[in-house]
């Protein structure tokens, strides 16, 4: 081969190449989110910011169903849900799913509870037609150690 046959010959970047650089980028990734997601100030964060935007969420479907909605904190601070003035599961109308968090049932949420829960007048917070809550108060949520408070204003129900 002379000089020019060599210069003129393309450098392709082989299957092999891509296929470790594959590899590699999947060893990272499966040692990196975990780890991430194993923060416990991180999972209690996200929690805490899922809980406020559902309390938005109910506030808002209340206004619009001109109904009544009421959060309910479930059995051993597992979760909550939403249900209507009949004791009917709410069914968003953003998603059109039922709004109801289980925190043992979701793997991100793995170990997030709700520590305590109180409220002024009554054991639920409820939402009116008119998007006030009618009591106010403050939910804890805890993951080991860890704790995060979120007040509930009353009347505006600002988390």
């Amino acid at each position: 081969m002379n000089e020019a046959t060599k210069t003129q010959r393309p450098r392709a970047f082989a299957l092999l190449h891509f296929a470790s650089f594959l590899a590699i980028s999947t060893l990272i990734a499966a040692i990196a989110i975990p780890a991430w997601f194993g923060q416990g100030d991180v999972t209690l964060e996200r929690a805490a910011t899922l809980l406020a935007r559902d309390l938005r969420a109910v506030q808002n479907h209340a206004v619009i169903s001109g109904e009544n909605i009421h959060v309910d904190f479930l059995p051993e601070g597992d979760g909550y849900q939403a249900l209507n003035s009949s004791g009917a599961p709410v069914v968003l109308f953003s998603d059109g799913a039922p709004l109801a968090r289980r925190y043992n049932g979701d793997g991100v949420f793995q170990g997030v509870r709700v520590q305590s829960k109180s409220f002024t007048a009554e054991e639920t917070l409820t939402y009116d037609p008119n998007g006030f809550a009618l009591t106010g108060g403050q939910v804890v949520l805890s993951l080991g150690e860890e704790q995060v408070v979120l007040y509930i204003s009353q009347e505006s129900g600002w988390v």
